[in-house]
């Protein structure tokens, strides 16, 4: 077997020095970057835990004003159901109380039925958020946060608005009649009931949003619940981390100075490693 030149081997050992050098650099510059972006890593996982908690604390203050709203809808409509209810039976004996039932029915009916839809509307707007809100964390696989409502909460709210919005066309008609015919008894009845049948199905929409009001509360306190106890823990972590990645680096600085003294001793003595 030929032997090894000896420019060659001491080629071989020159670039084996600088490998040494250049890896003593990169084990140094990770050090010093490990070293220096600790404490931001650090702040900015406690600045980002606790953005997060006040994103969900503004979300689960907006759902539970939204809460607080359709409850006052759904308490006016019951009294709204309770008024109509007494006119269907008794409309047909009380012929001198037409005119204060079209009062009633033109200006006080229309004006629950408009604010009823105009705070479902601004419900609903507030509701995106928090449908939005929801499926940005469920993309968090940390958060485990299963999110797939069949039906979203402002596409029900929405719904809920366009029923209101459908009462005034109706109202109108019903006032028409009052004004134009106070002896048609007959005809004011139906009008009544097919307003109380609306109002019903109104008050049930009402109802079925409460259990999906009450299931974002439960996922918006589990999820700040989870978020607390990650982001308590997390500057933690980045701290253990940024320790390990500097002891890491040290361990790589030290073997390459090991190395680069073994290469300058060959360099000098001409042996061969």
């Amino acid at each position: 077997m030929t032997e090894t030149n000896p420019k060659t081997r001491k080629s071989r050992e020159l670039i084996i020095v600088i490998l040494c050098i250049i890896g003593m650099l990169m084990a140094a510059a990770l050090a010093g970057g490990a070293l220096a972006a600790r404490l931001p890593l650090i702040r900015l996982s406690s600045r980002l835990g606790t953005s997060l908690q006040e994103t969900l604390t503004t979300t689960n203050s907006g759902l539970i004003l939204i809460t607080q709203s359709l409850d006052d809808v759904e308490a006016s409509f019951d009294e709204l159901q309770s008024s109509l209810n007494t006119l269907e039976t008794s409309v047909a004996g009380l012929s001198p109380f037409l005119q204060d039932l079209s009062v009633l029915i033109g200006t006080d009916m229309s004006a629950i039925a408009s604010e009823g839809a105009t705070t479902l509307k601004s419900a609903s707007e507030s509701s995106r958020l928090i449908d939005s809100t929801l499926q940005l964390l469920a993309r968090i696989p940390l958060l485990r946060l299963d999110y797939v409502p069949e039906v979203p909460l402002h596409e029900t709210l929405e719904n809920l608005s366009g029923d209101m919005n459908r009462l005034s066309p109706l109202l109108e008609e019903i006032t028409a009649d009052l004004e134009q015919s106070a002896g048609d008894i007959e005809l004011l009845g139906k009008d009544i009931g097919m307003l109380s049948v609306q109002t019903a199905e109104i008050k049930s929409s009402l109802a079925d949003a409460g259990p999906i009001l009450e299931s974002y509360q439960k996922i918006l306190s589990n999820v700040q619940a989870d978020t607390d106890s990650l982001f308590t823990n997390l500057p933690g972590y980045v701290n253990i981390a940024c320790i390990a990645l500097i002891f890491f680096a040290l361990w790589a600085f030290l073997s390459q100075l090991m190395r680069l003294l073994e290469g300058l001793e060959a360099l000098k003595s001409g042996k061969i490693r």
